[in-house]
């Protein structure tokens, strides 16, 4: 059986129904063993199995691995890698020396899952519990952030893996694609916005789009990955008539809540609170009908409160658990422009107040009690005086 062995250059490996390339270049069927060496990788694996190892090897790589089989080892190199695996078995996963990224789902695996020298995250689906020998018990939710370090989970299909040397998990919150965002000419689609467009913050005046980035998921990836499915907020199911239409984002986008009641719990008229926490207001669910969704990423030099479909939210957070869910390729971008978030003594403050998991769930179930909505009043900026 053939070996796919990569260059010292930026590779793209790719294996599909047993059939792999090397930058285009056919490489045999059925492939024995993986190997990025050198450069930063994108090594991708669907439908598929590989007699023994995946090695990332040298470089910042991305890998993916879906619906398939690795009889031995998965492993990334030195650097700060993303793993995305899903719908597979796997012999053991290593991660290496760098800050990494598995994002894990529907997946078994033989033996365990060991994380490396720097700080890793281990992404679950909701639902997964999580039994932590430092930590403690932690079930996994949307929007909510956990510290690890090692023990056992549980996956909502009764698997139980093994792990060790990971430090937390963390979510990914963005917009989909022909979202309207508010920009200083008046509303545009997203996907028609370019860094250096000057958007109207709340309370901060204009500011210029210094990044975008995105990600499409098609049917399939969402039925395997259901975190991946987006909240649709209904038009008008904020208060104040916004959004005023139908708004799509990620489950862990926040959203601008602004009322008397967020007032008395956090000493703050304006919190910020993940799409799926909102699920429990009328008019505010988890749309698993799309074919497919394009999420979007908007970047400011601070984190501001944006408009999309006229009601508020936030532009993307570059906090250090927000930045570990975004793929190696977008880090990478962010930290040329922002070479700072490289410190990790570096502190991103949010545009507003970001309450607890648990004061998440009370603010929303206090909205619901006294009937009343998310948005008390509609602010300034949503009726174009910025």
């Amino acid at each position: 059986m053939p070996n796919i062995n990569g260059t010292n250059g930026d590779d793209n490996i790719d294996v599909t129904n047993d059939n792999g390339t090397l930058n285009g270049t056919p490489q045999g069927t059925p492939i024995n063993n993986v190997r990025g060496r050198g450069g930063d990788d994108d090594i991708t694996i669907t439908d598929s199995t590989i007699a023994n190892n995946v090695l990332g090897n040298a470089g910042t790589d991305t890998i993916t691995v879906t619906n398939s089989t690795i009889g031995g080892r998965l492993a990334s190199g030195s650097d700060a890698d993303t793993v995305d695996i899903s719908g597979s078995t796997v012999g053991n996963i290593r991660l290496g020396g760098g800050d990494d990224t598995l994002n894990f789902i529907s997946t078994s695996v033989s033996g365990d899952i060991r994380g490396g020298s720097g700080t890793d995250t281990l992404n679950l689906p909701v639902g997964t519990v999580i039994t932590d020998d430092t930590f403690g018990v932690i079930t996994v939710e949307d929007g909510v952030g956990y510290s690890i370090s090692s023990g056992t989970f549980t996956l909502p299909s009764g698997t139980t893996v093994t792990y060790s040397a990971f430090e937390n998990g963390s979510g990914m919150p963005c917009f989909t694609r022909d979202t309207l965002i508010l920009a200083q000419q008046g509303p545009i689609a997203i996907q028609s916005l370019r860094t250096g467009d000057l958007i109207p913050t709340l309370g901060h005046g204009l500011h210029p789009i210094r990044w975008i980035g995105k990600r499409e998921f098609d049917r399939k990836a969402l039925v395997d990955n259901p975190r991946l499915w987006p909240v649709r907020i209904s038009a008008g199911a904020l208060g104040g008539g916004l959004p005023e239409r139908d708004l799509l984002v990620s489950r862990q986008h926040r959203m601008l809540v602004q009322s008397r009641i967020a007032q008395r719990m956090f000493g703050a008229t304006e919190v910020l609170i993940p799409a799926i926490k909102l699920t429990a207001m009328p008019g505010i669910y988890v749309d698993e009908s799309v074919e497919s969704v394009e999420y979007f990423h908007l970047l400011f030099d601070q984190h501001q409160v944006i408009f999309a479909e006229e009601a508020p939210t936030e532009s993307l957070y570059t906090g250090p658990e927000a930045l570990k869910s975004l793929s190696a390729a977008s880090r990478r971008e962010i930290f040329e422009i922002f070479p700072e978030l490289t410190d990790l003594d570096y502190c991103v403050d949010p545009a507003r107040p970001i309450p607890r998991g648990r004061l998440q769930a009370q603010l929303i179930t206090r909205h619901l009690k006294n009937n009343k909505p998310l948005l008390q009043s509609v602010p300034s900026c949503a009726t174009n005086e910025f």
